[in-house]
């Protein structure tokens, strides 16, 4: 299957900051405090996704309508307006079915002693805010979040089960 710039070890693929990567037989990892992992499966075709999105958009593409990033494999999940196209492009790609799938998010945490939950700086819940906004532009229908709070959390994107267990400050939760 693929990774798209992530590094693989023997039991599963470890999705790095502002990658990405879709499997149908190795479950896909990351951690994540302030930044989204936007997980996207198609249950019937038995096919996951994860993006690892930073940031809610890219700021220069706003700007001036290029980016930097645009041709690198390691960014190619940085911003959650491009994330979470990028990641729908490579699950059809793959043979996924843009209507059949669905997504669960996590992370989005506050992870700045100094933020509120009312602060504009807020990065975690603006990241939350914008992959949602994406998501239902998509018609992709979000089954499962996890997100908010304070500490980071450490995530596996199950392809056998289409879950995602959840570890953060020594509890575990499964979506």
């Amino acid at each position: 299957m693929s990774s798209v710039g992530s590094s693989r070890s023997n039991s599963a693929i470890h999705v790095k900051i502002g990658e990405l990567a879709v499997s149908r037989d190795v479950p896909l990892t990351t951690i994540v405090g302030s930044c989204i992992a936007c997980c996207i499966y198609d249950d019937r075709q038995r096919i996951i996704g994860l993006a690892h999105i930073m940031l809610p958009t890219d700021k220069r593409r706003r700007d001036n309508g290029s980016s930097s990033d645009d041709a690198h494999a390691d960014t190619k999940a940085k911003y959650a307006d491009t994330g979470v196209k990028n990641l729908v492009d490579t699950l059809l790609r793959y043979g996924a079915d843009i209507n059949s799938l669905k997504a669960k998010i996590v992370g989005g945490a506050r992870v700045f002693a100094h933020e509120s939950d009312e602060d504009m700086f807020n990065i975690g819940m603006r990241n939350a805010e914008k992959v949602k906004e994406v998501l239902k532009a998509y018609g992709i229908r979000l089954v499962a979040e996890d997100i908010g709070g304070r500490g980071g959390r450490s995530i596996t994107f199950d392809p056998s089960t289409l879950t995602i267990r959840v570890k953060s400050q020594g509890h575990e939760r499964v979506l």
